[in-house]
Formats: structure tokens, C-alpha cells, sequence
């Protein structure tokens, strides 16, 4: 099949997401300006069917050049978590690990879940170091920690995005890792938060893409209803955004506080 070419500066960036362009503005962004993540939303495209031969082809490129030496503590949580297995396995691994971070650090009396974090202390941003030592709980920051400790075993990875239009500021951020078997290889969605990939009739796990055409997968999940995002609804809306941990120098990792927009989200959800 002949490849379109198409335009994508209608589909890059944080608008078009309907109730969700206010929450990713750059005024009403819970991270500052200029900062990692709020320049990963600048740079996402939305997954949509003009836009997906592209994001599935030719976007993310399979090379991985992390240099070995670069992020010492992230070569020895990959050494940790891993064997000498298989790419699923060593992915599975890893978004076992990213899941448990809210329960494990700094330790388990002092981690995000025992209630360590406040409103008013909670953090935002910072390298994926600091976002483990911390033990943050922020599903986009947890994606980009499967992302890196993926990149650092070797394993092509990067971010999605998902937006449930049906309620506002309602939204959630996965990994999809490249990962290969004898038999077939693909992008597949691996949720660090709820810690489920989705397995499809063929035995391949599931994309965004995949997930977003065949919502049954999600529906019929073991998952499904007992985890808050394991929901269909989340891949009617996605984008997706490259993440290179061997880039990690030219980004701002500084932390902020919650801003006022957040606040009244946090607070009204409590």
C-alpha cells in the first residue's frame, strides 16, 4: 500500500480534544510552562484514521540509542526487574514495577499511597529518577518511567494519551512498547497505573489503535470495571507523543506545584 502524505499540524498539539483543550492549555497545564511533560503535549498527535498508517509506520523510529552508563539507576532497576527473557516479559516487568511505584517510595510508610503527599506538597515534573524516589502517582509521569526503563532495556517505547469526552477532565496516559515474538511483532498498550496490557484473540497484545477499533478487548478484560481506567471509553480519543531517554538533556525537568486550575479539580474530587 502506497503511504498518503499528509499534513499533520491540524492533528499535533493540545487542541481539537474538545472539553479536554482547557485542561491542556498552557495557562490551566498542571505542569509549568516549558517544562518535560508540557512539551510533550505540545508535540502529541492525535491518533485518528488520517493520521494512524503514519504513527504505526513511519513516526516512532525502532532504533534504540540509549548509550549504556547514561542513567546508572535506571540500568540497575532494569537489571533488577529483568531476566534474560522475552520483549513481553520484559515489559510486563517493567509496568509491574512503574504500578508499584506510588506504593514503594520513598518506602512504604512514606509513599504517595500511605497519604505521604498533600495537596499542597505534591510535585509535578522532574527526571524519572526523581519521579520514582518520590513515588509519584500521576499516570502521564508513570507512563514516562515505562517509557525510559523500556528505552534503557533496549525495547522501542513511547507515550499515549487517552481523553474520555464523556466526562471533563477525565483522561489517563499508557505506554506503548514494540515488542516482538517469533511469530509477529507490534506497538502494544501497556498501562503503568492500572498495570493490565490487553491480549487479543491472535495472542498479540492490543495498540491504541487496536483498542480504540476493537473495544471488546478492553470490555471483556478480567479488568474491566474493577480498575477505574480499564474503559473502552478512553481509547475513542488518543494521541501519541516520541520520548527518547537518550534526548534527555535537551528537556526541563523542572518540579512545580499543584496550580489553581488543579486545585479545584483535586479538591472537588475528594
Amino acid at each position: 500500500m502506497k503511504k498518503k502524505n499528509i499534513n499533520l499540524t491540524k492533528f499535533k498539539g493540545r487542541t481539537e480534544f474538545g472539553i479536554y483543550d482547557e485542561l491542556l492549555s498552557l495557562k490551566n497545564d498542571v505542569h509549568a510552562p516549558g517544562t518535560v511533560d508540557s512539551v510533550l503535549s505540545d508535540e502529541m498527535i492525535k491518533l485518528v484514521p488520517e493520521t494512524a498508517e503514519y504513527l504505526y509506520t513511519d513516526y516512532t523510529p525502532l532504533g534504540v540509542k540509549y548509550q549504556r552508563g547514561t542513567r546508572p539507576y535506571l540500568e540497575k532497576i532494569v537489571e533488577n526487574s529483568i531476566g534474560k527473557t522475552d520483549s513481553t516479559t520484559k515489559a510486563k516487568d517493567f509496568m509491574d514495577f512503574c504500578s508499584n511505584i506510588p506504593y514503594n517510595f520513598p518506602d512504604s510508610e512514606k509513599s504517595t499511597n500511605a497519604g505521604f503527599w498533600t495537596t499542597d506538597t505534591t510535585l509535578f515534573g522532574g527526571t524519572e529518577e526523581e519521579l520514582i524516589k518520590r513515588g509519584t502517582e500521576i499516570c502521564t509521569e508513570l507512563s514516562r518511567v515505562l517509557c525510559v526503563l523500556a528505552q534503557v532495556a533496549g525495547l522501542p517505547a513511547r507515550l499515549v494519551y487517552l481523553f474520555d469526552l464523556n466526562r471533563k477532565n477525565w483522561g489517563h496516559g499508557v505506554t506503548e512498547i514494540f515488542v516482538q515474538t517469533n511469530e509477529s511483532s507490534n506497538w502494544a498498550v501497556f498501562d503503568a497505573t492500572s498495570n493490565v496490557c490487553y491480549p487479543m484473540p491472535d495472542g498479540r497484545l492490543a495498540s491504541a489503535w487496536d483498542l480504540r477499533n476493537n473495544p471488546e478487548i478492553i470490555e471483556n478484560h478480567p479488568e474491566h470495571k474493577k480498575k477505574p481506567y480499564v474503559a473502552s471509553v478512553f481509547y475513542e480519543c488518543s494521541a501519541i507523543a516520541n520520548y527518547s531517554v537518550w534526548d534527555w538533556e535537551k528537556y526541563d525537568y523542572r518540579w512545580n506545584l499543584i496550580n489553581s486550575y488543579y486545585r479545584q479539580i483535586w479538591e472537588s474530587s475528594d
